[in-house]
This record gives structure tokens, C-alpha cells and sequence, in this order.
């Protein structure tokens, strides 16, 4: 049974952190130590402690190019004034979010009245826009849950399908607004940007049930569930963008805080986004 099903989070200094990122630590750490006690017993004497140093310093160097290293430079200064359109945007955004968070709530497992209000409101504004949303039914502990797909047919490689997602509950007793409500509102603005467009490739938008605890990292999450349909119909998912808490933004030094050691790599002010490639 999954520690995380138990204790979904642990106190770290003043944070709260997920127990799942524990184990991922223990993911790098013991197939870290086993190759180091091979190379130990491979090299002996002063080579075995040379190369034995310099492995975990060259994964250091790796970690830091391909997965920490932050690209380019955060903007600083005052913000150029929104366009007309921009603005418009801005409080659709504002008001998807506002919708989900205020006017329906807390969006988890205990609440099914508010995750089918949930769905109810996605479907009606995808339908606003001109598409016919497709309801995905799984089953979760003898429950019926729902992953929402709207579909663009590509065109010269419309075989290629590009899945754009967010996973529209809640962790438990939060009403979502960020996590994940502004990756729902984006994922909704960015089908309203592209429904008369003509893509090369298909593109999907799809909305994830189940994704936060009791569920996360476990067979039962809706993007697992959705994974599992693909590969069942043969599908070609040439790439997967989640759009995941993308609606905070501060620039105050010393306003964000990640638990150690991340907090080594990682800016003390929330004004970027996060590419997890």
C-alpha cells in the first residue's frame, strides 16, 4: 500500500512536503550508492577513490544541465500595460478560476456533487466554444469517474497526437484556485484560441478526474486511466503538456521557499514557470 495513502504529506522546516518526493529521492540515492560500491570493488586504492569521487560529481553536473538549470533570465520591472485582448483573456482566466474555486470548491474525492458541477461547467464551455466534448469513463473503487477530451484533427500528420491536460479536482479540504485551477483555465483558454485553427498534428485537450490524493502515484489516476485508453487504441501521443499550477506569481525576495535540497537550485520568489522535461 502506498506510504502516501497514509500520510500524504510530512513537516520539513516550515513547509509541507509531499512523502511521494521522498521517494524519488530514494530513487536516485540507492542505485547512486550500488554503483559506487561496484566501481569500489572494481578500482582499489587511490584510482578507486578518485573515480569513486568524481562519479557522483559528474551526476551532480548532469542533474544541474539537463533537469535544474533554469534557461534564460526572469523579466524585472514594472509590466507593459495589457492590450485590449490580453485583458479580455485575463478575466476569462480569472473568471474559470474564480468559478472553480469560490462558486463550486473543494474538488476531491469526498466531494462528488462538486466534482460533477465540475464537469458539468468544462463541458458547457467547451461546447460554447463549437466542440463536442467525449466523456472517458474509469472505474475507481467501484466508481465511475470522468476524464473530459475535446479533439482538433490535424491535418498532414494528423496521425501524430499532441495531448494538452489538466487535472481539474482538488487536494483534500483546498478549494484549488491554483492547484489546479489555473491549469484548467488555461487549458480551456487555449482551446478557445484554437478551435477554428487547423493544426498539423491532432491536438487534444483533455481535463484529468483522480489526480490528487488518495490517488496520486497510484493505478488510479485519470491520466494513467487515459494512457492506458491510448495505448489500447493503437494511438501515436507524440507529446503531453500538463498545465500545472501555473496561476501565482510574486517577485518579492525571500516569498518562496522549497524544502532543502531543492532549495539550493531553485529561486527564492515565485515569478517563474517550471519545464519539467
Amino acid at each position: 500500500m502506498p506510504v502516501g495513502l497514509f500520510f500524504p504529506v510530512v513537516p520539513l522546516g516550515n513547509s509541507q512536503v509531499q512523502s511521494v518526493a521522498f521517494l524519488r529521492v530514494f530513487d536516485l540515492i540507492v542505485p547512486l550508492w550500488i554503483l559506487l560500491r561496484g566501481v569500489h570493488r572494481l578500482w582499489e586504492g587511490r584510482t578507486a577513490v578518485v573515480v569513486t569521487s568524481a562519479i557522483p560529481i559528474a551526476l551532480l553536473v548532469m542533474i544541474w544541465v539537463f533537469t535544474v538549470r533554469m534557461p534564460g533570465q526572469s523579466y524585472e520591472g514594472p509590466v507593459a500595460p495589457l492590450s485590449a485582448a490580453e485583458a479580455e483573456l485575463a478575466e476569462r482566466l480569472r473568471a474559470h478560476v474564480v468559478t472553480l474555486s469560490d462558486s463550486i470548491g473543494i474538488r476531491g474525492w469526498r466531494q462528488p456533487e462538486a466534482v460533477a458541477q465540475t464537469v458539468a461547467y468544462l463541458m458547457d464551455e467547451l461546447r460554447d466554444m463549437g466542440y463536442s466534448p467525449s466523456e472517458l469513463p474509469f472505474e475507481v473503487s467501484g466508481r465511475t469517474e470522468l476524464n473530459l477530451e475535446v479533439t482538433l484533427h490535424g491535418t498532414s500528420r494528423a496521425a501524430e497526437v499532441v495531448v494538452v491536460g489538466a487535472h481539474y479536482d482538488t487536494y483534500d479540504l483546498t478549494p484549488g484556485a491554483d492547484d489546479n485551477g489555473s491549469g484548467v483555465a488555461g487549458v480551456l483558454e487555449l482551446a478557445r484560441q484554437m478551435v477554428n485553427s487547423q493544426p498539423e498534428r491532432t491536438v487534444r485537450f483533455v481535463f484529468f478526474a483522480t489526480e490528487e490524493p488518495p490517488y496520486f502515484n497510484t493505478v488510479n489516476m485519470g491520466s494513467r486511466a487515459y494512457a492506458i485508453q491510448a495505448v489500447d487504441a493503437g494511438e501515436d501521443i507524440f507529446v503531453m503538456l500538463s498545465l500545472e499550477t501555473i496561476g501565482y506569481f510574486v517577485d518579492e525576495p525571500g516569498s518562496q521557499h522549497y524544502p532543502p535540497p531543492l532549495s539550493l537550485f531553485y529561486p527564492d520568489r515565485g515569478d517563474f514557470i517550471a519545464n519539467r522535461g
